[in-house]
């Protein structure tokens, strides 16, 4: 039987975002910006691949700069929606494991896959069909949440959906076991913005309660917490891209890991 995908949310853009992918505007903003990102390493000419490509807007967005994507993924609903949602000619979805990807050796120029690592029990076929999969001057761009983040985290539960999440240094180790270069970075709020000046009031709590008390908080008064330390739930703060930035030192705030790999 095929899982069905819980629609009916809109995101930042105004489109409906399947629950995998999340489709709140933090969430949503979180992961678009990695794109924007993404996009600085495609050409006109590429032929990319996305490993783990979802309902699509992240390929269809993609593919207006470039000459071909192609969006993998796993999932029968998700590729399905993508087909629906997005028609160009330089855009395809195709039902396929990211352990087995729907392109010749050594074809593409540009390579990404989004929140896809952690998820991932064995980590070397993968990484090997990405590497087996990319011409000799192609980019691969993996993001992944960030393990030692404290950005976000009051009432932080590891997902029930990751096998495994990474330090910097752990996914800079991995990843060069498979390719020469190495880049790892790191997405987080812009301080100047709402997000990012409640995450320093949350940093703050947190900073103050090395019990970790606030866990004992009841549900109801949490709210006049939020108030009294200056901090703003997600929920309530309107979000879009430019709320982040990408930086290249693993500070406390970051929330994602970006690893840019050549062969």
């Amino acid at each position: 039987m095929r899982r069905r995908l819980n629609l009916g949310r809109a995101n930042i853009k105004g489109q409906v975002v399947e629950e995998r992918i999340h489709p709140d505007n933090y969430m949503f903003a979180r992961h678009f910006y990695a794109y924007e990102q993404a996009v600085k390493y495609v050409s006109t000419d590429s032929i990319v691949i996305e490993a783990g490509s979802g309902d699509g807007y992240g390929s269809d967005y993609l593919a207006k700069c470039c000459r071909k994507v192609v969006g993998v993924d796993i999932e029968w609903d998700a590729v399905e929606e993508a087909n629906r949602k997005y028609r160009s000619d330089k855009l395809s979805f195709v039902r396929a494991s990211v352990l087995e990807l729907p392109i010749a050796p050594g074809t593409a120029d540009f390579i990404c896959s989004m929140q896809v690592i952690e998820h991932l029990v064995d980590t070397g076929p993968y990484l090997c069909e990405l590497r087996e999969a990319m011409s000799e001057d192609a980019t691969l761009f993996i993001t992944t949440p960030y393990r030692e983040s404290k950005g976000w985290r009051f009432d932080k539960i590891p997902s029930p959906f990751h096998v495994k999440e990474y330090t910097g240094e752990e996914l800079r180790e991995l990843l060069s076991g498979f390719f020469s270069n190495v880049e790892i970075k790191g997405i987080k709020f812009k301080e100047e913005s709402e997000a990012g000046r409640s995450d320093e009031s949350l940093g703050r709590v947190q900073s103050m309660d090395v019990l970790n008390l606030r866990r004992l908080v009841p549900s109801f008064a949490k709210p006049l917490i939020f108030k009294i330390v200056g901090f703003k739930p997600i929920a309530d703060i309107k979000m879009n891209t430019s709320d982040f930035e990408i930086v290249d030192d693993l500070v406390d705030e970051v929330l994602d890991l970006v690893a840019i790999c050549r062969k």
